[in-house]
């Protein structure tokens, strides 16, 4: 019998599609009418669910429009996702009683990776090569640690999409928030953050260091010739790399996030050289197994004093997809649920 198959989430198009067109029993939900305890109708006795970013939940409890709780900062709005994943899977449940649950994503771990403290800790412990963290919390502290070659980030801790970034350099210092009598605010959503001069704003500083922020020592990044500042986004599915590019942006930009303005290049070996390539790779898969997820996407970034050893400075369970005609992951994630249920039976 066909796996089936509930994607749970606004439009999952990518993926509705090809597992229909390679004849699994697939349905669609939003996470409303899953909480509202709808259930459908599926044929196997097994189950496999997938989640998608739950952006009504987000857009009405965790980053609301015009809200004064500044970005990526505040633990309690962490928490409000952590539990909205608590309740999915308590329903899930509930409505499945007959069925044997998989998930391609684990709800447990679904809402970690907005935590980049956790995350960090959890890959570094798993021997994954992550970015170099900075403990001290004070403007001296940090500043210390900033030279003429190299600066620090401060991030929010429970940010994403490139938002809520700071980096100190050497008499440059920039932000993406908005700034308002030397605090961090926000910009609205759906915009793009734009970077801010505050060079000697200890003040700013100050109050963001109060914050709930991870503060990393500056990846300088590799030259490429033709490309300023980049990253690598690594899709991994079942456990093996379905997927990378390269997003990009100018020498002089701080983030590289498509949401921000960044660049893409899907033709990743114009770019990466067969090392870097190779790192990536196994830093990836190492990274979606100690996050136990079926499916994640994994950024790397390249550093000058070690070119072909990726670190891994990001990990998203809930990621965009690319478009089918670069990389058409849905059927990726289709023929993986085909192939895992499979061997289970053969067992």
């Amino acid at each position: 019998m066909s796996p089936s198959l509930l994607l749970l989430g606004t439009n999952p198009v990518y993926t509705l599609l090809p597992a229909l067109t390679l004849g699994l029993d697939v349905q669609h939900q939003t996470y409303e009418d899953l909480l509202a305890k709808k259930r459908l109708s599926f044929k196997s006795d097994v189950l496999h669910v997938m989640f998608f970013f739950p952006y009504a939940f987000w857009d009405s409890r965790c980053e609301v429009e015009g809200s004064d709780v500044v970005y990526g900062v505040d633990r309690s709005v962490y928490h409000l996702f952590r539990r909205f994943w608590g309740r999915v899977e308590k329903v899930i449940a509930q409505s499945y009683p007959d069925k044997r649950i998989e998930f391609v994503i684990d709800p447990k771990m679904a809402y970690v990776d907005r935590d980049k403290i956790l995350t960090h800790d959890l890959l570094k412990q798993a021997g994954v090569v992550v970015t170099e963290t900075i403990t001290d919390r004070t403007v001296d502290g940090v500043l210390r640690n900033v030279s003429a070659a190299r600066g620090v980030f401060i991030k929010s801790r429970y940010g994403a999409e490139g938002k809520g970034i700071t980096r100190a350099r050497l008499n440059e210092w920039t932000t993406n928030y908005d700034v308002k009598r030397h605090r961090p605010a926000n910009h609205g959503n759906g915009e793009q953050w734009p970077f801010a001069d505050i060079t000697g704003d200890r003040a700013f500083l100050r109050d963001l260091l109060g914050r709930d922020v991870i503060v990393e020592r500056e990846i300088l990044c590799v030259k490429k010739p033709g490309i300023g500042k980049f990253d690598v986004r690594v899709h991994v599915v079942g456990g093996k790399v379905a997927h990378l590019f390269v997003r990009h942006a100018g020498a002089k930009d701080v983030v590289t996030n498509f949401s921000q303005g960044g660049g893409v290049e899907h033709a990743y070996a114009s770019v990466l050289t067969p090392a870097q390539i190779a790192s990536a790779i196994a830093m990836s898969e190492s990274a979606a197994k100690a996050l136990n997820s079926q499916f994640i996407g994994i950024d790397c970034m390249f550093d000058r004093e070690d070119p072909d050893q990726a670190i891994v400075v990001e990990a998203q369970c809930l990621c965009d997809f690319p478009k089918p005609e670069a990389c058409n992951l849905g059927a990726v994630l289709a023929r993986h649920i085909i192939a895992s249920q499979g061997k289970k039976e053969e067992k």
